[in-house]
């Protein structure tokens, strides 16, 4: 955790919260009297902690690439990876924790139809036919709600897959950009080191140049 950067830091905190969060409301819906306004309610807040987590954590792994040395870039993506899978084992808590709640209410309201049905009378048959058709409302509402979660399931692990091979693909652009600009700092250093060659060839060339002119003048007007 020390090589990490006080941006990487902050960003882990919220999302340990946003995890704290998900959890406390995981424990809320085995721990409630259920009704389906609740269950609702919980569930709703739990994914949109799970949705804000997941996003943190893509954000994470494309802050991978920005960091400065490969070690802290090795660093960065573990803890993404420890998030992914932190995540999706919330989201597996969440799920079996609605079902258990849909499951319970489901068993208390087949409680008041029996009860119902031992002191049947006119009014209170009546009382018991409603139960009964919220049970069956409850029970169609619980496969919906599972069908879509199995679905959101299905569109994340697409969404992960996804970005892991984005991210994969800039990681590689720039590993070739970074060996482009080796080779042209390795080109324009040999091109500087010859230009200062040069300047020494064409330096002496001058000097030698001008050593012969002033012996041929000093032969001429000074003859031995």
């Amino acid at each position: 955790m020390d090589i990490l950067s006080a941006e990487v830091r902050a960003r882990l905190q919220r999302m340990g919260k946003d995890e704290l969060a998900v959890q406390s409301l995981v424990q809320d819906l085995r721990d409630c009297s259920p009704t389906q306004r609740t269950i609702d309610i919980l569930h709703t807040q739990a994914r949109e902690k799970l949705v804000s987590l997941l996003e943190r954590s893509k954000a994470l792994e494309r802050l991978a690439i920005e960091q400065d040395t490969e070690k802290e870039k090795q660093a960065v993506r573990e803890e993404a990876s420890r998030h992914f899978k932190q995540y999706e084992g919330l989201q597996r808590s969440l799920r079996q924790a609605a079902l258990d709640c849909q499951l319970k209410m489901e068993k208390n309201q087949r409680n008041q139809l029996f009860q119902s049905a031992d002191s049947a009378s006119d009014g209170k048959y009546q009382n018991a036919v409603e139960v009964a058709n919220d049970v069956t409302d409850n029970l169609i509402h619980l496969r919906q709600t599972m069908a879509g979660l199995m679905q959101r399931d299905q569109e994340t692990r697409d969404v992960l897959v996804e970005s892991s091979q984005a991210v994969h693909g800039v990681e590689g652009e720039l590993r070739g950009q970074t060996s482009l600009i080796g080779q042209s700092r390795h080109l324009i250093t040999k091109y500087s080191r010859r230009q200062i060659t040069d300047c020494l060839l064409i330096s002496f060339a001058v000097l030698l140049f001008a050593a012969t002119v002033l012996y041929i003048l000093k032969k001429r007007l000074w003859p031995s």
